[in-house]
């Protein structure tokens, strides 16, 4: 039974959709868990792991479920010069204080409105806000 499941992504499918709930549901777990959506555009995936760390270290959950996933490839437009490295991928980590194969000793985080990359609402392609990228 997952106790609690964050998913970070800049690059959620739906506008206002859980994406994490439908992962939830998906794996099979109840519906008493805590459970969202995460964007914080690169730092999406960190952000979910730092809460999910903080939720069973407080004793809040006895574990967490962890994920980044993202598709940027999806959102970047022909031509544009991020398009030859930008890609997909995914990882997903479970936490929790049985079985542990790996301890989590802390994090850091810095939080700043740095408009370098953007996807307006209802727009497909990712914009860089500095003219590195197409203006497509």
């Amino acid at each position: 039974q997952i106790e609690a499941l964050y998913l970070g992504t800049c690059t959620n499918p739906y506008e206002s959709r859980a994406s994490a709930a439908v992962i939830l549901e998906m794996l099979g777990s109840g519906y008493d868990a805590f459970c969202a959506d995460v964007q914080f555009a690169g730092k999406s995936g960190t952000s979910a792991l730092q809460i999910g760390h903080a939720l069973v270290a407080s004793g809040m959950a006895r574990n967490a479920l962890a994920i980044g996933a993202d598709t940027i490839n999806r959102n970047t437009a022909p031509g544009d010069l991020t398009e030859a490295y930008a890609g997909a991928g995914a990882a997903a980590l479970l936490l929790g204080r049985d079985n542990l194969i790996a301890e989590f000793d802390g994090s850091f985080s810095c939080a700043a409105d740095v408009a370098d990359n953007i996807r307006p609402q209802g727009e497909r392609y990712i914009r860089s806000g500095m003219g590195l990228g197409s203006d497509k």
